[in-house]
């Protein structure tokens, strides 16, 4: 007798109401709602899909990441750094058109505050090592001298400058440059993901802040710079030390799982959430505004916010 299995590297997601298929060596995901469709179609529907096949008894290996242990290393997966709060440009990410950083700062980054962001993170004994660096601003362009000193400083797999406006004079060997980056927009099936890293991760950690760490311009450590909450400072906090206290466990290991209407969503592992568009207090646990997806009913309905850049 045959037995009709999933492929190894397919995984069932199930809703309230529908199911998604995580096909992880295909990066797609595919949506199946189960009403009116028989059991016979529904296992054609699959084996066409290439999502399941037949077996008489022989179970093929299941593909997996261990993305748990994340939970237990002090590394962190991004650490982003924000040098000024000064631009010219008033681009949508930081800008007045953003509304999300305080109005009226123009404030730089001092050497003080500097050194202590050299001396927590990067390698050697009491650092915590970083995998992505990120510099933002303002203009973090408008001190070049202070992104030399930290990505020469601070060892990464990967270095990062966001600056929204076309830079293209700009370049360099030791960084990439990202630009037009839009924050906050809407929860849609075309802003989905699904990569192996991606889906393991978020079954264990919160898709934006799992393993993050952000300093603002006066050395404040958050979880995002877009959220006036704060743990400490790095003049006066040993960050890696607040790290192994568990200060940011709570919010690090917030998962879908976790928040009203997500845990019976169907896309809960694909989904990534700016959570700070929730309300004022972190540790809200609601469904984000900016999702019009009702997995009661297997809808989309059009968000509170519709798109914010």
């Amino acid at each position: 007798m045959k037995n009709l299995v999933l492929s190894p590297f397919v995984y069932k997601v199930r809703g309230a109401k529908n199911y998604l298929f995580h096909d992880l060596y295909r990066e797609k995901i595919f949506h199946l709602s189960l009403e009116d469709i028989s059991i016979s179609q529904l296992k054609e529907n699959l084996i066409s899909s290439g999502l399941a096949f037949e077996t008489e008894g022989v179970i093929p290996f299941k593909y997996k990441i261990d993305a748990n242990k994340m939970k237990n290393t002090v590394e962190l997966i991004e650490l982003e750094i924000r040098l000024t709060n000064i631009c010219f440009e008033n681009c949508p990410d930081c800008g007045k058109l953003c509304g999300c950083f305080l109005s009226g700062e123009s404030n730089r980054m001092t050497e003080d505050v500097l050194k202590s962001i050299i001396d927590n993170f990067g390698e050697g004994p009491g650092k915590i090592p970083v995998k992505n660096l990120v510099i933002t601003g303002g203009n973090p362009f408008l001190e070049r001298e202070s992104i030399d000193l930290i990505f020469g400083n601070i060892d990464s797999v990967k270095k990062y400058i966001i600056f929204n406006k076309s830079m293209e004079s700009i370049s360099h060997d030791n960084f990439t440059i990202i630009k037009n980056r839009k924050r906050g927009v809407s929860i849609s099936e075309a802003a989905f993901e699904c990569d192996d890293f991606s889906f393991f991760f978020r079954q264990n950690l919160h898709s934006c802040w799992g393993k993050k760490l952000c300093i603002d311009v006066g050395g404040e450590v958050k979880l995002c710079q877009r959220h006036s909450y704060t743990f400490g400072n790095v003049l006066n906090n040993n960050v890696k030390q607040l790290i192994m206290n568990g200060v940011f466990d709570h919010y690090w290991e917030l998962t879908k799982d976790e928040i009203a209407t997500c845990c019976d969503c169907e896309y809960r592992y694909s989904c990534f959430e700016c959570r700070p568009h929730i309300e004022a207090d972190l540790r809200c646990i609601e469904k984000p505004k900016q999702c019009g997806y009702n997995p009661y009913t297997g809808e989309w309905k059009e968000p509170i916010i519709k798109n914010i850049l």
